[in-house]
């Protein structure tokens, strides 16, 4: 028996908890294959930080930096939204307004306050939903790393 095949992930939120998650995965041989966000700099800061962060023990490819929403969410199936709570609901709805199929995507979100129900719109259009909560304080992504279970 094969082992079940892991989908390209994209990162939508390139704070604290996106590049915690982002390491961890890349680091774990998971294929994060986007981080996005709509400043380019704070893209760009994770990205940085992914590089020092990541694959110290071999070649791990690391993620593009997007700042268009829906080249992100066309880069993979498994899209994980790392935005803050007072965020999600409008980026929600700005993923349900997109031109995209989303009936072969699964949207988790990492809120710890939200239910999973605000993903109801993305639901509507054919997408699977999820919601998952690290578990553990994230001050910063290098601290993230080592607190994550």
């Amino acid at each position: 028996m094969s082992p079940p095949r892991i989908d390209d992930i994209v990162i939508i939120g390139p704070g604290r908890v996106g590049q915690t998650l982002a390491a961890l995965w890349l680091d774990a041989g998971l294929p994060v294959r986007v981080l996005a966000g709509r400043n380019p700099e704070n893209v760009s800061h994770a990205l940085r930080f992914l590089r020092g962060a990541v694959g110290r023990g071999g070649s791990v490819q690391m993620p593009l930096g997007v700042t268009e929403l829906a080249a992100a969410v066309g880069s993979g199936r498994i899209v994980v939204l790392c935005v803050p709570d007072d965020a999600l609901a409008s980026l929600v709805g700005r993923l349900a307004q997109l031109p995209l199929e989303l009936n072969e995507h699964i949207f988790v979100h990492t809120s710890g306050f939200h239910p999973v129900s605000l993903l109801a719109p993305l639901q509507e259009r054919g997408a699977e939903v999820a919601s998952m909560h690290p578990l553990a304080a994230i001050p910063n992504p290098a601290d993230g790393m080592e607190r994550v279970p």
